[in-house]
C-alpha cells in the first residue's frame, strides 16, 4: 500500500487562490493587449474575448488538476493566448518610450543626411563656386554704391565691369542697364534695385548651368532642397525634444499622440522633398521612407500584435526583451503549471498497489 501524502487544506486553498490571481491578471492584460484590435467595433470588445478564454482556461485547468490529462492540452492553448496577448501589452508599455526615442533620433539623422547630400547635388565646381561668391560680393557692392552714394560713380562702374568680366565666362548677358550719375536719391535706389535684380538673375543662371541640370530640373531639385532645409529648421528641434522626453507612452492614445504626429509629419515632409529631388535628377537618388510594405514611423503601431513581435525579433538579444518575455511566461504558464504538478491527482498513489499475476504482462 503506497502512502498518500495529504496536502494541508490551507496550502491547497492558497495554491488555487494563486492560480486564480494569475488567471485574472492574464485576463485583464489580455483585454488590454487586444484593445487596439477594436473587437466587435468597440475597444471594450476585447473584454468579451478575454472572458471567453478565461472561462475555458478555468474549466480545463480544473479538469487537468483533477486527473483528466486531455484537458491539459486545452489549458496550454488558452495559456498561450494569454501569453501572446499579455506580451502584446507588457512589451510596448515597457519599451514604448525607448522605441519612440530611437525612431525620432533615426528620423532626425535621416533628415540631416538627406539635406546635406541634396545640397551637394547642386554644388558647382570649386572654380565656379569661387566665381559665384565674387559675383555676389560685387553685386552687393554695386547696389550699395549706387543707392547710397548718389549714382554710378567710378567705383560702381569698375565693379560692374568686373562683374560682367566674370559673368561672360558662363553667359553673354551683361548686367549694365546704362545708369548715369544723378542727384535724385529715390531714382538712384530704384535704379540700384533694377540693376541688382539683373545681376541676381545672371547669378541664378550660372548656378543652374554650374549644377549640370536643365533649368526645369534644377528648379525641382532646388525646391526639394529648400523643403528639406525648412523641415530641418522646423522639425529637427521638435524631434530633439522627443528624444529628451522620458514620460511613458499611453497606448490608448497612440493614434492621436502629438509626438507620433510630429514624426508622421517629418516622414511626409522628407518623402515629399525626396520625390521632388528624385524627379529633378531623373533617378532615385534618395530612398523614400514610407511604403505600403514598411510604413514609417513604426511607433504609430505601438500596441499592435504585428508591431510587437517584429520589434521583439529585431531586439531578441536585448536583456530588456528577455525580461518582458520571461515575466509573461512566468505569470501565464510557469506558475499555473507548477501548481498543476503539485496538486494533480496521481493514479499510482490512489488505492492498493496492484501485483501482476502469472501470465499477465
Amino acid at each position: 500500500m503506497t502512502k498518500k501524502v495529504k496536502i494541508p487544506p490551507g496550502v491547497r486553498n492558497g495554491a488555487w487562490l494563486l492560480s486564480f490571481i494569475v488567471f485574472v491578471v492574464g485576463f485583464w492584460h489580455t483585454h488590454l493587449g487586444l484593445k487596439q484590435m477594436n473587437v466587435f467595433g468597440s475597444e471594450y470588445g476585447s473584454l468579451a474575448v478575454a472572458l471567453i478564454v478565461l472561462l475555458l482556461l478555468l474549466i480545463t485547468y480544473w479538469y487537468a488538476v483533477n486527473g483528466k490529462k486531455e484537458a491539459l492540452y486545452f489549458y496550454i492553448l488558452c495559456g498561450f493566448v494569454f501569453f501572446v496577448s499579455n506580451l502584446n501589452y507588457f512589451y510596448p508599455a515597457y519599451q514604448g518610450r525607448n522605441l519612440v526615442i530611437e525612431e525620432a533620433g533615426m528620423l532626425d539623422s535621416v533628415l540631416q543626411t538627406y539635406k546635406n547630400q541634396a545640397i551637394a547635388l547642386k554644388k558647382p565646381s570649386d572654380k565656379t563656386s569661387r566665381d559665384l561668391n565674387d559675383l555676389r560680393t560685387l553685386a552687393s557692392s554695386v547696389y550699395d554704391e549706387i543707392s547710397k552714394i548718389n549714382g554710378k560713380g567710378p567705383k560702381a562702374k569698375e565693379d560692374i565691369r568686373k562683374f560682367n568680366y566674370i559673368a561672360r565666362k558662363y553667359t553673354n548677358v551683361d548686367a549694365d542697364v546704362g545708369i548715369g550719375l544723378t542727384k535724385n536719391q529715390k531714382a538712384n535706389e530704384a535704379a540700384a534695385k533694377k540693376l541688382l535684380s539683373a545681376m541676381e538673375n545672371i547669378i541664378r543662371g550660372i548656378e543652374k548651368s554650374g549644377s549640370g541640370l536643365a533649368a526645369s530640373k534644377f528648379d525641382l531639385v532646388n525646391g526639394g532642397i529648400t523643403h528639406l532645409e525648412t523641415l530641418s529648421k522646423e522639425i529637427s528641434p521638435k524631434l530633439g525634444l522627443i528624444q529628451q522626453d522620458q514620460r511613458d507612452i499611453d497606448l490608448d492614445k497612440v493614434k492621436s499622440h502629438p509626438q507620433i504626429q510630429i514624426m508622421k509629419k517629418a516622414v511626409k515632409g522628407i518623402d515629399s522633398a525626396v520625390a521632388q529631388i528624385n524627379s529633378g535628377m531623373g533617378t532615385p537618388v534618395f530612398k523614400l521612407l514610407n511604403s505600403k510594405e514598411d510604413p514609417i514611423p513604426k511607433a504609430q503601431f505601438l500596441g499592435q500584435v504585428k508591431h510587437t513581435f517584429e520589434t521583439i525579433s529585431e531586439r531578441f538579444s536585448d536583456i530588456s526583451t528577455w525580461w518582458v518575455i520571461s515575466l509573461c511566461l512566468f505569470v501565464d504558464l510557469i506558475v499555473p503549471m507548477a501548481i498543476y504538478y503539485l496538486l494533480r491527482k496521481n493514479d499510482m498513489e490512489i488505492g492498493p498497489r496492484r501485483t501482476m499475476k502469472p501470465g499477465t504482462f
